[in-house]
């Protein structure tokens, strides 16, 4: 069984198991949110599962006449109708063949076969073949790597992307800019273990947890390999490293900002790089950080949750605590973008987008596939 059988499957079943009447929603949001994601890896190639319900998510609650429960109405701001108060430009995602980069759309040629890497003017994707594209905003494609079975990740704000080359078992990360056409870095791994992360919706990605740029931001990149956080500057000269010492293995990274998980199962620390540290909040360790590590958005009792990570203050996003999202992630500035599937649609859904500072969300167009949606990558492990 594939991934969209798994995917389409699962929301079938989580719409087949609602039975009011329900006497603990909070209960319930908060056995969802506790359970992890999985994958099952074999070398760099991948399969994932996604088992909802059985995933962090929100369960839709009924009464017993099957209507919405009274106890927490669904906003009246479900779909924003506030120009500009959700950055339409800064969605990304892909489905049936389309690449949605903002306001414009492209079909894709051929097959995208790993989760979106955004970086400032355009997206790229690894096709079945292993080959890395750059599909510009102005409608341009360029294949600008090869022999990459997990595809890229990039920088935002940049254009700065990476990717790992393995050729007959030697890795290399490439460090590479889009926009000049030229490789920045690249660093021989060796024979390291380069898996994918755990992610919760999507297909194949690289294990990255943060990109910079070298000029706004520090030359540098982080990833997991072989259990542990590693280091690769491109302008130092140096090899890449692991990093040793208690941020040796943190749920994410952004800017100069550590998620690591604790105290307890469900409480996220925030610290810097130097180990000093920021905050702490009561929320699933799932999320994901934004890429200057100013918010983390993940899972909380209430709801689907913003958290400042300076302060740890904790602010729900403007999503029915009913309704079932997945797979948060970051698109461009402080966009955020989940898979919102539709209990009653069949195997239907649409790509919810969300600001971190306004909160206000937006529904995009409904698509007949839900497993068929696409992303921008993972951060959070």
């Amino acid at each position: 069984m594939n991934v969209d059988d798994v995917v389409r499957g699962s929301v079938e079943q989580i719409t087949r198991s609602i039975q009011p009447p329900v006497a603990d929603p909070a209960g319930i949001r908060a056995r969802a949110h506790r359970t992890s994601r999985r994958r099952t890896m074999a070398g760099v190639s991948i399969a994932a599962v996604l088992l909802v319900g059985v995933s962090s998510g929100v369960w839709y609650v009924t009464d017993r006449d099957g209507s919405p429960s009274p106890a927490k109405p669904s906003p009246t701001t479900r779909v924003s109708q506030t120009p500009g108060q959700v950055d339409a430009q800064g969605a990304v995602w892909y489905a049936d063949g389309v690449l949605h980069d903002g306001r414009g759309a492209v079909r894709v040629a051929g097959t995208l076969d790993t989760n979106l890497a955004v970086v400032a003017h355009g997206v790229l994707y690894g096709d079945d073949s292993g080959q890395v594209v750059y599909q510009h905003q102005d409608g341009s494609t360029a294949v600008i790597g090869d022999h990459a079975p997990l595809g890229p990740s990039g920088d935002p704000s940049s254009d700065v992307a990476v990717w790992f080359e393995n050729k007959a078992g030697k890795v290399d990360l490439v460090v590479y800019d889009v926009a000049r056409h030229h490789e920045l870095g690249r660093a021989d791994l060796g024979a390291l273990d380069i898996q994918p992360p755990d992610a919760m919706v999507g297909r194949r990605q690289p294990p990255v947890l943060w990109v910079g740029d070298g000029q706004t931001t520090e030359s540098a990149v982080y990833f997991l390999a072989e259990g542990s956080l590693w280091r690769y500057d491109w302008t130092s000269g140096h090899a890449a490293r692991p990093l040793d010492g208690r941020l040796s293995r943190p749920l994410d990274v952004g800017g100069d900002v550590v998620a690591l998980a604790g105290p307890g199962n469900r409480n996220i620390t925030f610290k810097s790089l130097q180990g000093k540290e920021l905050s702490s909040a009561r929320i699933e360790p799932d999320g994901a950080l934004s890429h200057d590590g100013r918010y983390y958005v993940g899972y909380a009792a209430e709801g689907t949750a913003v958290v400042d990570t300076a302060t740890g203050e904790a602010r729900l996003l403007d999503v029915d605590p009913y309704t079932i999202v997945m797979g948060m992630t970051w698109a461009r500035g402080n966009t955020v973008v989940m898979v919102e599937p539709d209990l009653n649609g069949d195997g239907k859904g649409s790509v919810l987008a969300c600001d971190a500072v306004s909160l206000q969300c937006q529904s995009g167009p409904q698509v007949n596939d839900v497993a068929d949606i696409v992303l921008p990558t993972y951060s959070g492990q």
